[in-house]
């Protein structure tokens, strides 16, 4: 396993960003937060998610995703549960905001009621850390880095209780060139150390579901832009997600 590919993998985590609506309503809950008036505006097919051209808290899908990383970036290996498996889901969360993971065949996770979750489908970035074929000098390098990783991603996937998600080619997420730290002991190189990072990939953000358990399953297979023919990774993760009453 690399931990490049988030769903599950320690570098490019699955992420789940929290937004806030109501179950019932569509209406927003979070204070200073603003969602769109239409939840399904531009967003064909998927009413359960937000459309990717939205901005929830004041942050674009892509500076979600720019947070997300930062939040896989943040935890000490032990601690990081799309890195060490058995690590809790709750680990680094706070807020009505939670990122979520892919990566292993099941993942596990309890939310509190009121709790939106932004995830990636499958995801990648390369950083000034790295070594090759994740390392980039420059903003425009770390860019060109991560797209060629997802422009080379096949058999995309996602579903929220067996509800397939439609026009996923719209939640494509280029993130900026955006800075990180890692600590000691981190998914990445020797730390504690700061770098830049760009980050590409597939994101939904899901406002808070019904109390109860739910069922996300999400699937990609990456190829190395270098030799596309090969599988480099196949992901195919059960999300069982349940939210406390």
């Amino acid at each position: 396993m690399t931990k490049r590919f988030s769903n599950s993998i320690t570098g490019c985590l699955l992420t789940t960003a929290a937004i806030l609506v109501s179950a019932t309503t569509g209406s927003a809950h979070v204070p200073g937060a603003k969602l769109p008036q239409s939840q399904s505006a531009g967003n064909p097919g998927n009413p359960g998610v937000l459309p990717p051209n939205s901005s929830f808290g004041g942050l674009t899908y892509a500076e979600w995703s720019e947070k997300w990383w930062r939040w896989s970036f943040s935890l000490p290996i032990p601690a990081n549960p799309t890195f060490t498996f058995s690590a809790p889901c709750t680990n680094g969360q706070s807020g009505h905001t939670w990122f979520l993971y892919g990566g292993p065949p099941t993942v596990i996770c309890t939310v509190p009621p009121g709790t939106s979750v932004v995830l990636p489908v499958a995801n990648t970035e390369c950083s000034s850390l790295e070594p090759a074929p994740f390392h980039g000098d420059t903003a425009a390098q770390r860019q060109a880095c991560a797209k060629a990783w997802i422009d080379n991603l096949t058999d995309l996937f996602a579903s929220i209780d067996s509800e397939t998600i439609q026009h996923l080619n719209l939640y494509r997420v280029q993130s900026g060139d955006f800075q990180f730290t890692v600590p000691d002991n981190n998914i990445l190189v020797p730390g504690p150390a700061s770098g830049f990072s760009s980050a590409d990939g597939y994101y939904l953000v899901i406002p808070p579901l019904s109390a109860g358990t739910h069922t996300i399953r999400v699937k990609g297979t990456f190829h190395d832009p270098s030799n596309p023919g090969p599988i480099f990774f196949a992901l195919d993760t059960t999300i069982t997600l349940t939210v406390s009453h």
